[in-house]
Order: structure tokens, then C-alpha cells, then sequence
């Protein structure tokens, strides 16, 4: 109750500050952008590919090393915006990949494939050397009629991400998220029985993803996710980088 609450107030603040939220969104992009960039940078330096529980050894084998290279110099091609849509591209056929060898966990992480569909539709936007060098007109005249797609595709990967990370973590694999309730004490302040937590925090962040998915309050949203992703950071001194594209 007291989240729909603050969400209806801040319906109000969005109109006030409709010219301020319609100024920012030509930055959005570039953020997408610099997300994926930092992100493939972080796969490098970690050996590993969207998160720990992904090791490039399992998928490459030997040749780990060799990929490891190859992330940190795609990731300052993307950071720099050059050759952007073909390297999307090639992601989107890795994450793919990725799925076949690993199965469904890859689709905690479908946030990735969003963010890589809309490199390859957008490009990198005017603060890219794409665009300054004029390197890509090709993929820019074959794709401009989706253009309108590449933001609801990747907030519905976004909103499905979340939702299918909840129901992972929390149903198939509740163990894990009971374990961590009983070992950090979080009925200290849930005075609840600790399954309910567990049930309550599955319940909060479907419903936080599903709004996301259906494009329901998307800024006050936004916000909530970003409120508990950085506590969860916080509190339970998780590693930053593959929660990373969440913020961005």
C-alpha cells in the first residue's frame, strides 16, 4: 500500500517535471551504451561472462585467455561508439550461445540481450565516432524502420529479466534465498517466518519486473529498483559489476 502510495505521488512529481525528464531522455542511449561497454570490460578483467557463475574457461576452453582480450578491447570499441551495430550483433549471437551451453540460468541475464538489440538497431547515437566518422551507413538504412522497437524491446527484456531472476532465485532455488535470510538475520527486520520473507521479496520483485515488462510507472519503478539494488549491494557486499547493467 505504501509503495502504490509514493508511486501515486510520484506520478505528480513526473508532471512537474515533465521538461526535466524530456531533456535527459537523449542521454539515454549513450547510458546503454556505456553500460554495455563497462560490462564487457568487467567480463574480461573477471574471466567470466555476464556474471561468476558464467567462467569463459567452460565456454572457450583454452582459449579463454585469447576472449578475455577480445572483451576489453570490445568494450572500449563500444565505450568509444565505433562499429557498434556489427559488435551487437555478435553479442547477441554469444548470448545466445551462452544459453544453449548453460541452459535457462542465461535468462536472469536477458537485460543483456535487450541492451544488445538495441545497440544493433540504434547504433551509437550522436556521441559515437559511428556517427561523427559516418563509419555504418549500411546497417543504419536497413534498420532505421525498427528504430521504434528498440526501447519497449529493451524494457521488456529489462521487466522479464527481473521477473525471471525472482522466481530462479527465490522459487526453483528458494534454498539459496532462505539461506541467506537465516545467515544475515533479515528477520530482525522482517518479523516474519523466514520462508515468508523469502516469498514476500519473490512477490515484490516479480511485480517490480512486471511493471517494468508492461510499462507501468516506469520512473517510479526505476527508482524502487535502484533504491533495493544498491541496499542489496550494500548490505550484503555483493560484487558490483554483473548487477551493473541493472543501474544502467
Amino acid at each position: 500500500m505504501l509503495t502504490i502510495l509514493c508511486a501515486t505521488f510520484f506520478r505528480w512529481f513526473e508532471v512537474s517535471t515533465a521538461s526535466f525528464f524530456h531533456y535527459i531522455k537523449r542521454f539515454a542511449l549513450l547510458f546503454v551504451r556505456i553500460g554495455v561497454g563497462i560490462c564487457l570490460i568487467y567480463f574480461g578483467t573477471h574471466s567470466a561472462l555476464f556474471g561468476p557463475e558464467f567462467p569463459l574457461a567452460e565456454l572457450f576452453g583454452a582459449g579463454s585467455t585469447v576472449v578475455e582480450f577480445v572483451f576489453f578491447a570490445l568494450g572500449a570499441m563500444i565505450l568509444t561508439g565505433v562499429f557498434v551495430r556489427p559488435i551487437a550483433l555478435a553479442l547477441i549471437a554469444l548470448w545466445i550461445y551462452a544459453a544453449f551451453f548453460f541452459g535457462i540460468m542465461v535468462l536472469n541475464y536477458t537485460d543483456f540481450l535487450g541492451a544488445f538489440i538495441a545497440l544493433l538497431i540504434l547504433g551509437g547515437g550522436m556521441w559515437s565516432l559511428d556517427h561523427s566518422l559516418k563509419l555504418a551507413p549500411w546497417w543504419r538504412a536497413r534498420l532505421v524502420h525498427l528504430t521504434p522497437y528498440a526501447f519497449p524491446i529493451l524494457r521488456m527484456s529489462f521487466g522479464f529479466g527481473v521477473m525471471f531472476a525472482a522466481i530462479f532465485a527465490k522459487y526453483i532455488h528458494s534454498q539459496l534465498a532462505l539461506n541467506v535470510v537465516t545467515m544475515y538475520g533479515l528477520t530482525d527486520f522482517f518479523r516474519f517466518d523466514p520462508l515468508f520473507v523469502v516469498l514476500g521479496a519473490l512477490i515484490i520483485e516479480f511485480i517490480a519486473g512486471l511493471m517494468i515488462f508492461l510499462g507501468i510507472a516506469i520512473r517510479w519503478t526505476g527508482v524502487f529498483l535502484i533504491f533495493w539494488l544498491t541496499l542489496s549491494q550494500m548490505y550484503f557486499s555483493e560484487a558490483v559489476w554483473p548487477h551493473l547493467i541493472l543501474f544502467m
